[in-house]
């Protein structure tokens, strides 16, 4: 599994035609396919570091994102993306939704 350490912000409709019309509670499973790069997508599950209710639109967190999908095959496939300070898009199938930026991260 890859664990990521990030920090992410969800697009309101104002940022671009596609943004989220609602906030996101973090009592729901929030699982967005992260993109990468080169429309390589892999799904993840976004935890707040914070303890808090919801993750607001338009606002920077910083959370932790398990991807209990990569493995050592999906791993070889994105290791030249994983690198501290790189961007990615959060996406809700084709739409994008947020972006974010690697902090750090662990795969074991």
């Amino acid at each position: 599994m890859l664990i990521l350490k990030a920090e992410v912000y969800f697009d309101n409709p104002n940022d671009n035609q596609e943004g989220l019309p609602n906030d996101l509670s973090t009592k729901n499973i929030i699982r967005p396919s992260l993109n990468f790069g080169n429309d390589v997508l892999f799904s993840g599950t976004i935890l707040a570091d914070e303890n808090i209710e919801s993750i607001i639109r338009g606002q920077y967190y910083t959370v932790t994102i398990e991807m209990p999908s990569i493995g050592n095959e999906e791993l070889e496939c994105i290791r030249g993306y994983l690198r501290v300070g790189s961007p990615f898009k959060i996406q809700s199938a084709s739409k994008k939704i947020g972006k974010g930026k690697i902090l750090d991260y662990l795969y074991g």
